[in-house]
């Protein structure tokens, strides 16, 4: 019993004397939350078109290959005739904004994507929430910003643009 009142002093005092650690720790512990515009500021969740009642997301990072290669064929998406109804957001959780201005730059190509870069704080609880533990992931939102899905098609999969189309 000892040693736990010693970790718990411990960590205690470990918290007072670094404060922006205890106040990351603290950002963390709060109520999980599976809407989308949660873990957005105003001005990302501004670039969104509310006219629309979905929303396909592709998470993806400059490190992943795989994400890198399916941007291609995200380009492609708002060019097909589903799109009416569904914006099609790139949300990329690099660490740095300039890894992802670099990135989104010469990879994301099409003016119809809402490109949006999570930081720290933002990425940390999303991840967290939707239980991502593995990139590139897809998933769908109502214009709300509820999850639909959280296991979509990737927009390589044929499937993908069968399943959005039969959203009304």
């Amino acid at each position: 019993m000892k040693y736990l009142l010693i970790v718990f002093i411990s960590s205690s005092i470990f918290f007072t004397e670094i404060p922006e650690q205890k106040k990351y720790i603290e950002t963390l512990l709060y109520k999980p939350s599976t809407n989308l515009l949660s873990y957005l500021s105003s001005d990302q969740i501004k670039k969104i078109e509310t006219n629309k009642p979905y929303m396909y997301v592709d998470v993806w990072a400059s490190w992943c290959g795989p994400c890198i290669a399916n941007l291609k064929f995200l380009n492609r998406i708002p060019d097909s005739s589903f799109t009416s109804n569904t914006n099609i957001i790139a949300l990329n959780i690099d660490s740095t904004t300039e890894r992802w201005l670099d990135f989104s730059k010469k990879y994301i190509t099409n003016t119809k994507i809402i490109d949006i870069h999570l930081n720290k704080i933002q990425k940390d609880k999303f991840l967290l929430n939707f239980n991502i533990l593995a990139i590139p992931r897809y998933l769908l939102f109502d214009k709300s910003g509820n999850l639909v899905s959280s296991e979509c098609p990737g927009p390589s999969n044929p499937e993908l643009i069968m399943n959005l189309n039969s959203l009304k």
